[in-house]
């Protein structure tokens, strides 16, 4: 089995304004050379919660990993407490220290349209790019990968009736007519509900980072998360790294939310991906979830 590190640290200090950091080594055999190294900064689920004044725990920590890549992967925002300044604090904390992109959550699409269009202004004026359904080259000296940003329509973001609706299980078909043709090439997808993994898997992307779902607001050993934003008990997606042949997804619990996390601290994580040229033995066909 190919190398897999883990490393988790509690950053910040004093009562509720500390996360979990994780940082892991995800290697992949079809990843071009020039990207071995390559750092993630992924973010997930902020719900403008603020670790310390101004955020500045989160910033700190953030800055100190000198990411080639931001990437948020929604509900950076909340619809709740929609003028508290958590998320405008780390866009402008942040601006400028990588390439930052941006995907929106169901948070952000229950925003009126005044909070929402203020929203996007201000993701544009710090620099950060919210992909809609769209996709972008990463270059590194003469290779590139794709990163395509998924802005999935709500009924396969939310159950809204409290059951389970199997009749909205997104398919691949359904998911190219919104992103268009897998690139056949790498392919970073960024996608706020893992649910889909099978499909995100089957539509060509080879590593999802994901969200949405707070590890399950509970977490018991041996079992995992307990409930979901759909409304359902036991996601089969909550927390950590899953992997299908050579495709990985990494479930960020996110930062925010409600404030009962049992057995689920807050956590951000930092991706270091890896290429065939530093992989050592074979690729097993799953990976250990980072619990």
């Amino acid at each position: 089995m190919a190398q897999q590190i883990v490393q988790r640290r509690t950053v910040g200090a004093g009562l509720g304004e500390t996360f979990q950091e994780v940082l892991l080594e995800l290697p992949f055999p079809q990843l071009p050379g020039a990207f071995d190294g390559f750092r993630i900064l992924h973010l997930s689920d902020l719900h403008n919660r603020s670790f310390g004044k101004g955020n500045r725990e989160l910033i700190r920590w953030a800055r100190a990993q000198e990411p080639h890549l931001i990437v948020y992967t929604g509900d950076m925002a909340d619809r709740t407490f929609p003028r508290r300044k958590g998320w405008h604090q780390l866009m402008e904390g942040l601006a400028g220290i990588a390439p930052a992109y941006y995907i929106l959550g169901n948070h952000e699409d229950d925003l009126s349209p005044n909070l929402k269009e203020k929203l996007q202004r201000d993701a544009q004026h710090f620099g950060i790019r919210i992909l809609d359904n769209d996709r972008v080259i990463l270059k590194e000296q003469e290779e590139s990968l794709y990163l395509t940003g998924f802005h999935a329509p709500m009924q396969y973001l939310r159950n809204t009736k409290g059951k389970e609706k199997g009749s909205l299980q997104l398919q691949p078909k359904e998911l190219a007519k919104l992103l268009g043709p897998s690139p056949k090439a790498f392919e970073i997808l960024l996608a706020h509900n893992p649910l889909y993994f099978e499909t995100y898997v089957a539509y060509g992307a080879d590593l999802i980072l994901s969200g949405h779902v707070h590890g399950g607001l509970v977490r018991l050993p041996g079992i995992g998360g307990i409930f979901s934003p759909d409304r359902t008990f036991f996601p089969p997606y909550s927390k950590g790294v899953y992997r299908q042949g050579d495709a990985v997804m990494v479930v960020s619990p996110g930062l925010g939310g409600l404030p009962f996390r049992l057995f689920n601290p807050p956590q951000a994580y930092v991706l270091t991906l890896r290429s065939k040229e530093n992989i050592e033995g074979d690729i097993a066909s799953s990976l250990m979830r980072s619990e």
